[in-house]
């Protein structure tokens, strides 16, 4: 896997079209490029970066913008839940359509819950930079916090000038609960914004993250180090960056005999360039396989699951459509009212079922008049909870899997 955690702690997951980018690095030699349209990578809950109300940290990396199609960049964020609630804690550069004036082009640090201690009520952004940011541009950015009997102190540097600073007391920054990502924001889907997204489009290089508060004050920025040659590596718990192994334009270039080809010349440069990057996007989409093979995680291979299925998505977010592909795939069948019950409040419904009995001469004289084919008719009265997929989805499924012999009806409160 190109993508890996110098550390040794973490597994990477990938997701979407990132991918190994050779065009533009800052101190190296390649980048991770996120397409803003779905691409991101993801690590598993961990509790290395979780820092509580009072342990010290950093989090920091190098990234160029390529473009603002959201009014959310995010560069790293926890994924507490969906939609947004109290945990949610993240890193992000705010697009020009931004809600609030104040954020637009501006890197800032937030979360949800955080209570009147923030700049607002219970504000996103506790603390922004000062400075823009326009697409194009590279900045090396950073996150610190320092705490100080209780009170902590959360400074944002860019370029290694600090552009803003806030205090705060007994906040959890929590970038572990959940699982930690990396160019996307989870908990902000779209189902609670209007389609927000909050995916990264452009270059990461690296995402570095200490238990250790390494600045306080502006500093000259430098690349990156690792083991001994870093003071804080026994503190630093993620590593972000991109494997030795590769991109393939150097493995080949490394194959070519030495003395009969001259391996810098131009012409066969842009042959390996071709070559590799086509090997380099692979080995990606290898990667990629990982979370595909998965219904919880796979995105690409979507509609292909829901196919096999008998699903339809239904204009659903990626979200709901994996959340009842699941549904459809644990459906052990059943034809209780229970069965079907929790069907519904797998698929985001709370509901009842309504079973009708034919009316005959023992009936009371107020109960309906049902004819004799009513024993085969039975109806679902639901409420949509939120997040729940469409009522085409949720009718489809329970059609498909409703007995043979009977017709079910639909009604909605």
């Amino acid at each position: 896997m190109p993508f890996i955690d110098l550390t040794g702690n973490h597994v990477i997951a990938v997701g979407g079209g990132v991918r190994v980018a050779s065009d533009w690095a800052m101190y190296g030699r390649r980048s991770i490029y996120f397409d803003g349209a779905g691409s991101y990578l993801s690590i598993a809950p961990s509790s290395l970066l979780s820092f509580g109300t009072d342990v010290d940290f950093t989090i920091e990396g190098v990234c160029k913008p390529t473009g603002f199609p959201h009014e959310y960049h995010t560069l790293i964020a926890n994924r507490s839940a969906v939609p947004y609630n109290a945990g949610d804690r993240f890193v992000m550069i705010y697009g020009p359509t931004a809600p609030a004036v104040l954020e637009q082009n501006r890197l800032g640090a937030g979360g949800f819950g955080i209570g009147d201690q923030g700049p607002i009520n219970l504000v996103q952004t506790y603390v922004r930079s000062s400075d823009l940011i326009q697409p194009g541009s590279a900045c090396q950015w950073a996150l610190t916090r320092s705490t100080v009997d209780g009170i902590s102190t959360y400074r944002l540097f860019l370029g290694g000038f600090l552009v803003g600073s806030y205090v705060m007391a007994g906040v959890a920054m929590d970038f572990g609960a959940g699982g930690t990502y990396i160019g996307w924001t989870p908990w902000d889907d779209g189902t609670a914004g209007g389609g927000w997204l909050g995916f990264f489009k452009g270059y990461q290089e690296y995402i570095r993250v200490t238990r250790a508060c390494r600045y306080t004050a502006s500093y000259t920025p430098a690349e990156p180090k690792t083991g001994a040659a870093d003071p804080f590596w026994s503190s630093t718990v993620l590593f972000l960056g991109v494997s030795d192994i590769g991109p393939h334009d150097d493995l080949l270039r490394r194959l070519l005999p030495p003395l009969a080809v001259d391996r810098n010349g131009t012409a066969i440069a842009s042959e390996l360039t071709a070559y590799g990057a086509a090997l380099d996007a692979a080995a990606t989409s290898a990667d990629a396989l990982l979370a595909e093979a998965d219904p919880r995680t796979t995105s690409a291979l979507l509609p292909d699951w829901e196919r096999n299925y008998g699903l339809d998505g239904g204009g659903n977010t990626d979200t709901v459509r994996r959340s009842a592909l699941v549904a459809q795939i644990l459906a052990g069948g059943g034809q209780s009212r229970a069965f079907y019950v929790q069907l519904a409040a797998a698929l985001g419904y709370t509901a009842t079922v309504i079973e009708y009995t034919p009316h005959t001469v023992m009936s009371d004289v107020t109960y309906p008049l049902y004819a004799g084919y009513w024993r085969y008719i039975w109806k679902v009265r639901a409420h949509a909870l939120a997040g729940a997929v469409s009522a085409a989805a949720f009718e489809a499924l329970i059609r498909k899997i409703k007995p043979a012999h009977t017709q079910v009806v639909f009604e909605y409160y």
